[in-house]
């Protein structure tokens, strides 16, 4: 089997990652100035050009090419029509690039694509085209190797629901532009989530106005930052030492429950990434993770029952365990408010549309063939079912009180026929202290259960890990 593998400087790739989510993780955050009281009234009104989107398109893919061949000197970026014919008659292969490969960068890359066309005036469902063929004609024109089934799923499954994102923060933080304090520190981070906007924010004179207008109103948004340590209740000798340093960031985006009649994709979504700092010594020994879910879909059927379709994307690793995936459910939320608490919870399922676990099977499957690099998967892949269920109580008096289960089921069929099932559990609680600041805990738990068909030895796997941190939060 021919497989593509990842590039030489992987790390310095990761680390690129690792300030790019980073970077979201901070600025989004500085952009928030006391608006969130204020409603939904409009998203940037841009000009329709389709034919720029796709010459953008095909330009992001012809200069990141071109960069890998002429500047970085890679051999699988210096394509030719041979490769070109062999890939459109191979068809879809496998290839060995790492999870963060697979998962953020591949995701990040697909955004782009979306947003040559979010930018350029096509709304969210006009723009999915262009990320399907963007990732096409990066996996059969853009690398010596056969296209890979796995980038071609996290690209375009990643782009959007990353794309329509970073499209909403970017107008979060330009909006207003002028007169708001931070104007370099919003940009950057505009130009890090969203550089296909700041460029065409330049080509355009309409693009620059319409993000930057003073008219636009903000979606209510609400964050929480938490800082603390995580103490590991189940030993485990992956792990630098007992007890690491833990940071974590909640970004609430729109109001589910806002009672109008109009919904749009993405005006409701949540983002969670949290940061685990196992090593000062070693940056690779540090993990940043990223999950986020956005209705797509919604039904008001009263002022506490609510239906919505959403999708979901995953990523989440540290020593123990990788999880990727990207989601889509049917949902049950019910929300009831009280004088002095409120309650809110919802179910959600449905199927996976594409996922990945870790798994130490995949040192057994075969012999690869290691053409010109490190083998770097070490995790399986394919489809499933996820289910969720989450609870939040708040009092006005005694806190916050957050329980959470995520189960994702993946049956495996390229390398071996197999099934992963991956579950954590969290329940949170946050006492308020004083104005906005108060101290919270968590406990974690994972709990993982794999059988893989032709492996007597890996027909019953079993593994957990669990910890609780101990943090102080701010909320704004």
């Amino acid at each position: 089997m021919h497989l593509r593998f990842n590039y030489p400087n992987y790390y310095c790739l990761l680390r690129m990652n690792k300030v790019i989510l980073f970077s979201l993780f901070l600025i989004s955050g500085s952009s928030i100035y006391g608006q969130n009281d204020s409603t939904l009234v409009h998203l940037p009104k841009l000009k329709l050009r389709s034919l720029t989107a796709a010459a953008e398109v095909a330009s992001v893919n012809i200069l990141i090419n071109r960069v890998d061949a002429w500047v970085r000197g890679l051999d699988w970026a210096k394509v030719t029509p041979q490769h070109w014919y062999d890939n459109l008659h191979t068809g879809f292969d496998t290839d060995g690039d790492a999870f963060t490969t697979n998962f953020f960068s591949h995701p990040y890359h697909g955004s782009i694509f979306f947003n040559s066309a979010r930018s350029n005036g096509s709304s969210f469902w006009g723009s999915i085209p262009y990320v399907l063929a963007g990732s096409w004609t990066w996996e059969y024109f853009g690398e010596t190797y056969p296209p890979s089934e796995i980038d071609w799923n996290t690209t375009t499954l990643g782009g959007i629901y990353l794309g329509e994102i970073t499209h909403r923060l970017t107008s979060h933080l330009l909006q207003n532009d002028k007169a708001r304090s931070y104007k370099i520190l919003r940009n950057i981070g505009a130009s890090i989530l969203n550089p296909m906007a700041q460029i065409n924010s330049i080509l355009y004179s309409d693009t620059r106005l319409d993000y930057r207008s003073s008219d636009l109103i903000h979606f209510p948004i609400r964050s929480q930052f938490s800082m603390g340590f995580s103490h590991i209740l189940t030993p485990e000798p992956d792990f630098v030492s007992s007890s690491y340093l833990h940071m974590n960031y909640s970004f609430i985006y729109g109001d589910l429950f806002d009672g109008s009649d109009t919904y749009r994709p993405f005006d409701f979504f949540i983002i969670r990434t949290w940061l685990d700092v196992n090593s000062l010594n070693d940056f690779e020994k540090n993990y940043l993770n990223l999950t986020s879910h956005s209705p797509v879909w919604r039904y008001n059927n009263s002022e506490q029952n609510l239906f919505t379709v959403s999708s979901h994307y995953a990523f989440i690793h540290n020593p123990i365990f990788k999880i990727g995936s990207i989601s889509l459910t049917a949902d049950y939320h019910f929300n009831s408010e009280h004088e002095n608490y409120s309650l809110m919870s919802g179910v959600k399922f449905g199927p996976i549309l594409f996922g990945s676990a870790n798994s130490e099977v995949v040192e057994v499957i075969e012999k690869f063939e290691e053409d010109d690099g490190e083998f770097l998967r070490d995790y399986v892949y394919g489809r499933g079912l996820m289910i969720e269920l989450e609870m939040l109580v708040v009092t006005k008096k005694y806190g916050r009180l957050i329980s959470s289960f995520n189960n994702w089921l993946i049956y495996t069929q390229r390398d071996t026929p197999g099934t992963e099932r991956n579950a954590i559990y969290k329940l949170e609680y946050y006492l308020p202290i004083w104005n906005n600041w108060g101290l919270g805990v968590e406990f974690f738990h994972y709990q993982r259960a794999a059988h893989y068909n032709d492996y007597p030895e890996y027909q019953n796997i079993r593994k957990s890990y669990s910890d609780i941190k101990f943090l102080s939060s701010f909320t704004f």
